[in-house]
């Protein structure tokens, strides 16, 4: 009989310590639904991801593209056009109005320039012209936002509407550090620059304010606007999401790890789960779900995807609970629409996809893989 214990529990010890997270694989081995891989490098740090007519790109250091027909198993292509052999690693990626415009840097890491290329057929052309280092690129839906290292510790911002008059320089006080994420709402463009949120028009901006306005020490996150819930959310270093629907008044939530530090929270994103709007933030540890009560009300929580406590329109299936990615750090996510699938960009653990199909809660697909 002892013997029988012992094998039980070298047997059990066995399942819990397979894969790098130490979480178990349970879950695969129950659901009989193995992690699929494909030929994307797992150690890759992915910054940005947009997509063509026809291709997905990922901009991690260098440029991928995978057919979007052929299926999430499919293999990635690692030789896609650059601007050229000199300036070939790929900062940031960005889709606005129509075009794809890229933020590259020179192999010597010395020089870096914006190029623009159509959606449909990758063809890289330089556009504006700047004096001084660029070190941030990003875009909302009605203007580009590139930010120039003026000197050592200076930065200038400039804005262009139609991404090729980069000459307004917008004014955004007490600047330390690039422009990292954009988002339009309620006729504002609100702006993410290191510690300080700005909400403006034109070349005119100012720190966002208004009842428990959001505030960092440490530096935001993200910014998002959601057309669905006609909300915009805030994620800070401090473990803090806000959420405001007129731009003056902000609720808010708290997250903290086991040991009771706060959760460092970066990039928002929103998809659909069946007709449900569903907000997700990366994290340090992962990513969360942000969970309303009472329908989408000014109370709400941030859960574990796949958790009970996460309820039925969960971003995630339980798989998230026994898979690497769930000790990860994600720092931006993509979310095609069209086909509704997640994509999250991690930091040093690659690229991940969720596709998520069915009209009921009973037959709801939603499970993370590789690319």
């Amino acid at each position: 009989m002892h013997r029988l214990y012992i094998l039980a529990a070298i047997l059990l010890l066995s399942l819990i310590s397979c894969n790098e997270s130490g979480l178990g694989i349970f879950y695969s081995i129950s659901q009989e639904q193995p992690l699929e891989d494909t030929t994307l490098p797992n150690t890759l740090s992915v910054s940005d991801m947009v997509k063509g007519s026809k291709d997905y790109y990922v901009c991690a250091g260098g440029l991928y593209s995978r057919d979007i027909s052929s299926g999430q198993n499919s293999p990635w292509d690692d030789e896609v056009k650059t601007p050229s052999a000199e300036y070939s690693l790929c900062i940031n990626l960005v889709e606005f109005s129509g075009s794809f415009y890229g933020l590259f840097s020179n192999t010597a890491g010395n020089s870096t320039k914006i190029y623009k290329s159509p959606r449909d057929t990758i063809s890289w052309s330089s556009v504006g012209t700047f004096d001084d280092p660029i070190v941030a690129l990003t875009a909302s839906e009605t203007a580009i936002f590139v930010t120039e290292r003026t000197d050592y510790a200076t930065y200038a911002t400039r804005m262009s509407t139609d991404g090729s008059d980069y000459s307004t320089t917008i004014d955004l006080p007490e600047q330390h550090t690039g422009v990292t994420d954009a988002a339009d709402f309620l006729s504002l463009t609100w702006l993410v620059s290191g510690s300080k949120l700005y909400s403006g028009t034109g070349s005119t901006y100012e720190i966002a304010a208004g009842t428990n306005a959001p505030s960092s020490s440490s530096g935001f996150g993200g910014v998002y606007s959601s057309g669905e819930l006609a909300r915009l959310f805030v994620s800070n270093s401090e473990g803090e999401i806000y959420c405001t629907s007129d731009g003056l008044t902000w609720d808010s939530s708290f997250v903290e790890d086991s040991a009771g530090s706060p959760v460092e929270l970066f990039d928002i994103e929103g998809l659909s789960v069946i007709d449900a709007e569903v907000i997700v933030v990366g994290a340090k540890n992962g990513y969360y779900d942000i969970v309303f009560e009472d329908g989408y009300s000014s109370s709400f929580s941030l859960q574990i995807p796949g958790s009970e406590e996460a309820g039925d329109f969960s971003s995630s299936d339980a798989n998230f609970l026994n898979i690497d990615l769930r000790t990860s750090v994600i720092r931006g996510f993509f979310f095609d629409e069209q086909n509704n699938t997640l994509f999250a960009f991690t930091s040093g653990n690659g690229l991940w996809i969720n596709p998520i199909s069915g009209s009921a809660v009973e037959s709801l697909t939603r499970k993370w893989d590789r690319q």
